[in-house]
């Protein structure tokens, strides 16, 4: 069975074992040919077990051991967009040399010692 994203595009399957394997959208097509249903296939990469299951973000899969295919990481689209559709933040402002220094002068511990001033000349 396909698992969608939330764009409605396949991003995993489920195994008849109960198994989950991700994998990024954009190889969705590629992988069709290899996970077909009720065909054996070797999957391997980072995999967490826990009392709801399994799930294998897959980096390698096949028909057999000898014939896995690396599966890399999502394409990123060409104007720089995230999985939402939403354009990457702006990178954060030059820093004006002005507030790390107001910013050291706010760390310097205050003087405390009570030294008696001086009279005034006059």
């Amino acid at each position: 069975m396909a698992l969608h994203g939330p764009q409605g595009d396949v991003n995993g399957v489920l195994l008849e074992s109960g198994a989950i394997l991700r994998f990024p959208p954009d190889q969705a097509d590629q992988l069709a040919s290899i996970i077909q249903p009720h065909q054996s296939l070797v999957a391997e990469g980072i995999t967490v077990t826990n009392s709801l299951g399994t799930v294998v973000d897959v980096q390698q899969i096949g028909l057999a051991r000898d014939r896995l295919v690396a599966v890399g990481p999502p394409m990123r689209p060409a104007d720089d967009r995230g999985p939402a559709g939403t354009a990457s933040p702006p990178p954060p402002p030059a820093r004006d040399p002005k507030h790390r220094r107001r910013r050291e002068a706010l760390r310097q511990p205050p003087d405390l010692s009570h030294r008696p001033q001086p009279p005034p000349s006059g």
